[in-house]
């Protein structure tokens, strides 16, 4: 039975493959797919971390700030969130899709950890915008 890590490196993995082969829907899929993965996972480590704040969330919709915190702490824990959230935004790129494009580059720089040097969404944003 494959790990909640191999299903998630199985799905990046095909995505780049689709993305090397410029097949760009079938590699948003496997990528979108890795995010959804990815947001299960932040929404378990929130749940664990937080479970009275689960239950205030679905008896009345508000989130607790703590659940928000843990929730972003999973998903910046390395680049993962933000390299998948890059790759998608290139993808709408080269498939004409520029709002999406650049919504997914703000969010890949919102999912960088802290501390940590990553140029790759902030040069797709730009050139994007130089596009426009």
């Amino acid at each position: 039975m494959e790990t909640d890590d191999e299903k998630l490196e199985d799905l990046l993995r095909e995505g780049e493959e689709a993305q090397k082969s410029e097949q760009w829907e079938k590699s948003l899929g496997y990528y979108s797919s890795a995010f959804d993965f990815l947001i299960g996972g932040a929404k378990d480590h929130a749940q664990k971390a937080e479970p009275a704040a689960m239950e205030s969330i679905l008896g009345n919709g508000a989130m607790s700030t703590q659940y928000l915190s843990k929730f972003n702490e999973y998903l910046k824990k390395d680049l993962t969130a933000a390299t998948v959230s890059n790759n998608m935004a290139l993808l709408f790129s080269r498939m004409g899709n520029k709002s999406s494009a650049a919504s997914f580059f703000e969010q890949a720089i919102d999912l960088t950890p802290e501390g940590v040097t990553y140029d790759a969404p902030h040069v797709g944003l730009e050139m994007l915008k130089n596009l426009a």
